[in-house]
């Protein structure tokens, strides 16, 4: 979507040679060390693993070389059946495995996260392995690997970024993209790799927020702090009125406005000028 000024994968001697260049806000581009991966997955829009994300993430760098491009018509294949578009909205549409939209078209940075199935995160220092680092505005999206020190100064992405580059696995420092106004992004059906719920016990429910948000809050323990937010008519799935340990994971309905989600997370939306109600979709 927009121009970049370094480059992606390149040739060891090449790094050496522009390190020095490189160096600066972005905190450095390296090669690409990833190995080819089948880039499986079920079906696109279904939940899919975080691994199963980086995964294809990483197969589609070594696959490709230069094919950045903006054109639908330029889709390149995934490795399992679906083609996605070539560029950086494209590129996380094809880890997460989104489904195309009603023309045909991958999702663009303008809208990625508008179809209900995303949830923006209250602060960078949350992105966690798979999500997203999108800049609306700048029209940019990279996908967040990990973070390259313990202070969360700098984080290392994947991302397709330039007409002539080719993909990169880079380290990037947090304050380029805090500095433009980027913010985090969770796909909602990227579950842990060691997810499963008892049949029943995890339903969609829709938020109902005409004058505030649905605050995903974390734990008693860190006095309900929060860590992202729905707003009205989007959808969430979270546990129904049990108490349940399953796979490591508990499932509880705390009262009327408060609901869990796969980790553990609550769903608040007493005192945050929102609630929500379950729809007709089939409890998993």
């Amino acid at each position: 979507m927009v121009k970049r000024i370094f480059a992606g994968r390149m040739l060891a001697g090449v790094t050496a040679l522009m390190a020095a260049a490189t160096l600066g806000a972005f905190g450095g581009v390296v090669a690409s060390s990833v190995t080819p991966q089948a880039a499986h997955a079920g079906a696109p829009g279904g939940k899919i693993t975080v691994d199963t994300v980086m995964e294809r993430a990483e197969w589609w760098m070594a696959t490709y070389g230069v094919v950045y491009s903006q054109e639908q018509s330029n889709a390149k294949a995934d490795g399992a059946g679906e083609k996605y578009r070539p560029d950086c909205s494209g590129f996380v549409s094809m880890a997460w495995h989104l489904k195309k939209k009603s023309d045909g078209w991958d999702r663009y940075t303008g809208d990625l996260a508008g179809f209900g199935d995303t949830t923006w995160l209250s602060s960078l220092d949350l992105l966690k392995r798979g999500d997203a680092i999108l800049g609306v505005s700048y029209g940019h999206v990279a996908l967040f690997d990990k973070w390259a020190d313990s202070s969360k100064t700098a984080m290392w992405i994947y991302d397709e970024y330039s007409t002539g580059s080719a993909g990169r696995y880079a380290k990037i420092d947090k304050s380029w993209y805090s500095s433009r106004s980027f913010r985090g992004l969770h796909y909602n059906n990227m579950v842990s790799d060691t997810w499963g719920a008892p049949t029943g016990l995890v339903c969609q429910y829709k938020v109902s927020a005409p004058s505030g948000k649905l605050n995903q809050r974390s734990g008693p323990g860190t006095n309900y702090t929060v860590e992202g937010y729905f707003v009205n008519g989007d959808y969430v799935w979270a546990a129904q009125d049990k108490t349940v340990v399953a796979n490591g994971y508990t499932y509880r309905r705390f009262s009327g406005s408060r609901f869990s989600n796969f980790s553990y997370k609550l769903f608040v939306g007493s005192g945050d000028g929102a609630t929500f109600a379950r729809t007709s979709a089939a409890c998993l």
